[in-house]
């Protein structure tokens, strides 16, 4: 606004800095009219949508690197503490080998360029096929609506091996099953998945106290998704969700 009959034209503050008196226009030959209060206005409101804007970019790197912290303190740090506890040459070689495939996971959610779904699946099928082996579990893998142009990005891509990683984990460790099911629908929206087991209902009654659960719910959550755990009615436990291809303000249920 003006003062002082035009003297001084007073501009409110930029965030949370002061606000802003100007005395004198042109060294005080002229007094401020209402155009330049309605340009200083102008100027004001631009200003503000750009220290918004950089607000919001701080935010968003914030909250980047305090995922990537995360996601190498859960994965990669707990493998590498595994492996400096090992007391043998063989157990030494399985626990960095999976040291640095999670450290490929941290990076490959980094790159934002998609992948054709089909050979994200297939790389997930072959390592969930390896892992029931050694365990002695049988694997079903079923896949609905494939098509050759589905493309996945890479942190959703990381994201959602990391919750089929520790599902089959839970099943391995605790289940007592003879048999997983691991099943993708997939449409133009996302990504709706399911692995269940046919053991003896997981170690919680929910499924949802133990640590994996969390994990693999705020890993969904994070992408505008949603999980959901818990024993099955006719037997066996089931970890049920949905990832969209971008990310949502609602997530479907």
């Amino acid at each position: 606004g003006l003062s002082s009959d035009g003297q001084h034209l007073v501009l409110p503050p930029l965030g949370e800095g002061p606000g802003l008196c100007i005395s004198y226009p042109d060294r005080g030959l002229r007094l401020f009219r209402p155009g330049d209060r309605d340009q200083a206005l102008w100027l004001h409101r631009l200003a503000s949508a750009v220290h918004a804007g950089r607000g919001e970019a701080d935010r968003a790197r914030h909250e980047e690197r305090s995922r990537i912290q995360r996601d190498l303190h859960d994965d990669l740090g707990a493998r590498l503490l595994s492996l400096v506890y090992a007391q043998d040459v063989a157990e030494s070689s399985v626990l960095a080998r999976s040291a640095l495939k999670d450290l490929r996971e941290v990076l490959t959610a980094l790159d934002e360029s998609a992948v054709p779904l089909e050979a994200a699946l297939a790389a997930w099928r072959a390592e969930s096929e390896e892992r029931c082996l050694q365990a002695g579990l049988e694997l079903a893998w079923q896949v609905e609506g494939l098509t050759a142009a589905a493309e996945v990005g890479g942190r959703l891509r990381a994201n959602l091996g990391r919750i089929l990683r520790e599902a089959l984990s839970n099943v391995v460790r605790h289940a007592a099953a003879r048999r997983v099911v691991m099943s993708f629908e997939l449409a133009g929206d996302g990504c709706r998945f399911e692995i269940r087991d046919d053991g003896c209902g997981g170690n919680a009654p929910d499924g949802s106290s133990g640590l994996g659960g969390r994990v693999m719910r705020r890993r969904a959550e994070e992408l505008g998704g949603w999980l959901r755990t818990g024993p099955q009615s006719e037997g066996g436990f089931a970890v049920c969700g949905f990832l969209p291809w971008q990310r949502s303000s609602e997530p479907q249920r």
